[in-house]
């Protein structure tokens, strides 16, 4: 998981101070992301108290955090075991089901845990909200804030639950609501720095850089050993580009995290987030040849990979991703590096496959790549049908470029829809009437249209790139060598004008002195002349 909010409960348990504090020590570790403290601290009450449900449960909450469901659902299974009627492991049960992509199954122990609890117990409606939060499960929205609006109900001196539910109206898109709540969850605990980094994210989201600055400041003023608040202070900086001070904030993390190697892997993907792809790598290997594992550094060695120019060692890479990783992991990133790699390693054909994967993951923020798909399938594949689908989609989005247009226009002519291509090549000459090529393929469209050029549709657009351009030979030698070839053959044969024929054929061959098809017509019309 992401980043968990670890709920503090009330810990009263069989009178024992000494147990309820040191168990109140690791939630606290968790929450300040400190993994192996919180490891320590709960396998010693493990040692003291082996059928103790809670050390147990906590546990299985810091291996969700380390993605390492295996080892979460074994301390969720023990805890369960310990104590059937253990509510909240139940519920760590159902988020290990649901983050392998059993929803079913995650739907069942969530009932489980609420029917057992008789629907009295806060912290298990938080816990299971939760879980749906963290993965961002807009279906269960609704519900997130009927379990949230409980357990508020039920015990309303808790500032987690408010930043939660403050959390779930920012997936609702009411930014309005989430700060009455992190407010609130301010007010109810003034040192609770995780509500004015929430409260920043929001400004985060509208890119108002500053301003959420200033909130992630306050976080750290009122709490600053809170060692999240210098992680999401670092990675706003690498959003602002100031890497060096992003850096700075990040090694301040590190330095109040445990710095163990799974603080080193996520400063490994911080590396990357700074664009520091070479060292990002070179930790990355460092960690997995000590037999540190974390199937994630598969990812970011591919993405690395992709970025140093390797697009072998990307493909390599990310497909060992893939293969070790639940499909419900995957991001619209990893199909994103994945299909550009291929298209790099000349699978274009793969590469656009995977490049829609991240399309369809994430086509709000992703729309672009319609446009690079366009481009691949024109350029590579050689795709016109398929260029024509993704042009004509991004247009639904995008104003159309020169590019576009006139990739889109080639298009339609190679596939012998002359009208649309008629209609775009216009386009082109009535927003960008210096450039020849919308002239010159408009006199294509309109030569296709009209091929024994009876009509004369094409010479008004051909007559047109030797009026612009026609002082230009060398850069513009194959447009003017077409027209003064349409227009000398006009002439000559439709036209029955041999001056003007003759004129266009010598044209041509100043452009090209060996042009074959200009010497026969002149030899043509010269013998007419005899």
């Amino acid at each position: 998981m992401k980043k968990v909010h670890f709920l503090l409960i009330l810990l009263v348990l069989w009178g024992n101070a000494t147990f309820s504090a040191t168990l109140a020590d690791a939630v606290k570790y968790i929450d300040n992301e400190q993994y192996t403290r919180a490891k320590n601290a709960l396998f010693s009450l493990m040692k003291a108290s082996p059928t103790a449900s809670e050390p147990l449960y906590y546990l299985g909450k810091v291996y969700l955090q380390l993605e390492n469901t295996d080892s979460a659902f074994f301390y969720f299974n023990k805890s369960v075991s310990a104590d059937t009627k253990f509510a909240l492991g139940q519920v760590g049960l159902g988020a290990t089901h649901y983050l392998k992509g059993d929803k079913m199954a995650a739907k069942s122990q969530f009932d489980q845990a609420i029917a057992i609890s008789k629907n009295k117990n806060a912290e298990v409606l938080a816990c299971i909200a939760e879980v749906y939060l963290e993965a961002k499960d807009m279906k269960e929205l609704t519900n997130v804030l009927t379990l949230l609006d409980r357990a508020i109900y039920l015990n309303n001196t808790m500032p987690e639950y408010f930043i939660l539910r403050g959390d779930a109206y920012v997936l609702k898109q009411d930014g309005s609501k989430a700060v009455e709540d992190y407010h609130e969850a301010s007010r109810l605990n003034p040192k609770l720095a995780k509500a004015y980094i929430k409260e920043g994210k929001l400004y985060l989201r509208t890119r108002n850089f500053e301003e959420a600055l200033r909130f992630y400041d306050k976080g750290i003023e009122v709490n600053p050993d809170y060692s999240p608040a210098f992680r999401e202070k670092g990675e706003l900086y690498a959003k602002m580009r100031k890497y060096p001070l992003a850096l700075e904030s990040y090694e301040k993390y590190m330095k109040l995290s445990d710095n163990d190697d799974d603080t080193k892997f996520r400063y490994a993907s911080f590396l990357f987030m700074t664009q520091d792809y070479k060292d990002s790598k070179a930790l990355i290997n460092q960690l997995f040849a000590k037999g540190f594992s974390n199937k994630i550094g598969y990812r970011l060695l591919g993405y690395s990979d992709y970025e140093l120019g390797d697009s072998l060692s990307s493909v390599s890479n990310l497909e060992l991703f893939f293969k070790q990783t639940d499909s419900s992991k995957y991001i619209p990133s990893d199909f994103l590096y994945y299909g550009r790699a291929l298209v790099k390693t000349g699978k274009a054909a793969d590469g656009i496959k995977n490049l829609s994967k991240a399309f369809a993951m994430d086509s709000t923020s992703n729309y672009e790549l319609l446009l690079e798909m366009a481009e691949i399938s024109n350029t590579k594949l050689k795709d016109y049908s398929l260029t024509i689908y993704y042009y004509e989609k991004a247009s639904k989005k995008f104003k159309p470029r020169f590019n576009d247009l006139y990739n889109l226009g080639r298009a339609y002519y190679f596939e012998k829809r002359y009208a649309d291509a008629d209609t775009t090549f216009g386009t082109i000459i009535a927003n960008y009437p210096k450039y020849p090529y919308g002239y010159t393929w408009k006199a294509n469209t309109k030569s296709a249209l009209d091929p024994d050029s009876k009509n004369g549709l094409a010479k008004p657009y051909f007559e047109k790139v030797v009026e612009l351009f026609g002082s230009e030979t060398t850069k513009y030698k194959s447009d003017l060598m077409k027209s003064h070839s349409y227009l000398g053959a006009y002439y000559q044969l439709v036209a029955k004008d041999n001056v003007k024929a003759g004129e266009n054929w010598k044209k041509l061959l100043l452009i090209d002195p060996e042009n074959k098809q200009a010497k026969d017509a002149l030899l043509l019309l010269n013998q007419g002349k005899k």
